[in-house]
């Protein structure tokens, strides 16, 4: 599991510096000073889960190039084992495992799997031309492309907060750095965004089918988000400070936003 992200430029935080629109993304989100906060129980869990399916799926795609029984290798069998603080424990089995099984069903059909597949969108955002983490880039969890051109784009949310795959800013990053990444390797016609979430009720996935005009409108939205970004970047770098007009308190916007101090937010949410 890559643990390297995106600067300002996070497909996590997509919600906040594009917003709805791009033009009411808060470019002061990414650009300040963000609190450093210790990883709380909740992340250590979900990261020890996307760890072992990880593991479970990279074993699997192993023996199936080997000859061998994919199936012979299941999240079960890491059972006791411990990564980021936490011990893979019997309650953790059967949703970990559901989520294997959906994305094995997917290879069984024909599907061709990438794992952990780090993915750069900085060219439809025009930062091209930065390096290193100020490029635009996220991982997906599973990508697989099926024979009739089909881009499953597949994260793993183990939280119980309920996750919409519809106009999932996120899943959308993913997909436009999956099909710059593969559309030489594989004919991409369309795209389905998956959020596998097994611990919501009622809903262990939510599916979303993205095409290619969907995609040229949200690039021009995140292309706006990012000039916003860029442009408030040169004010800090020269000035040492974001004007007004690149802060967009709103409800979404300030959700998970870790900025140290925040006049914009205190003055139109209060002091969280």
């Amino acid at each position: 599991m890559p643990d390297i992200h995106s600067k300002f430029f996070s497909a996590s935080a997509s919600h906040r510096w594009m917003g709805k629109k791009g033009s009411d993304g808060c470019a002061a989100s990414v650009l300040l000073p963000q609190r450093e906060e210790g990883n709380t129980a909740a992340a250590d869990e979900g990261t020890m889960g996307h760890f072992f399916t990880e593991q479970t799926l990279r074993l699997r795609v192993a023996a199936m190039r080997e000859g061998a029984d994919p199936l012979q290798h299941n999240v079960a069998d890491f059972l006791g084992q411990k990564h980021a603080t936490w011990r893979l424990a019997e309650n953790h089995i059967v949703d970990l495992q559901g989520y294997v099984n959906f994305v094995w069903a997917l290879v069984q059909a024909g599907g061709r799997l990438y794992i952990e597949t780090q993915v750069d969108y900085s060219q439809p955002l025009g930062v091209d031309h930065l390096e290193g983490i100020l490029r635009a880039f996220g991982t997906s969890d599973a990508v697989v492309i099926m024979p009739n051109g089909t881009a499953w784009i597949i994260d793993l949310k183990f939280g119980h907060w309920e996750v919409d795959a519809e106009i999932n800013t996120q899943m959308m990053c993913y997909a436009l750095g999956v099909y710059r990444r593969l559309r030489l390797v594989h004919s991409i016609v369309r795209f389905r965004l998956v959020i596998y979430q097994p611990r919501t009720k009622g809903r262990p996935d939510d599916q979303w089918a993205f095409t290619f005009d969907q995609m040229a409108v949200f690039v021009k939205a995140a292309r706006l988000g990012a000039d916003r970004i860029m442009e408030a970047l040169e004010f800090l770098n020269t000035t040492g400070k974001v004007p007004p007009q690149y802060y967009r308190p709103t409800v979404d916007n300030c959700q998970f936003c870790k900025v140290e101090e925040c006049g914009a937010r205190k003055k139109s949410w209060g002091r969280r």
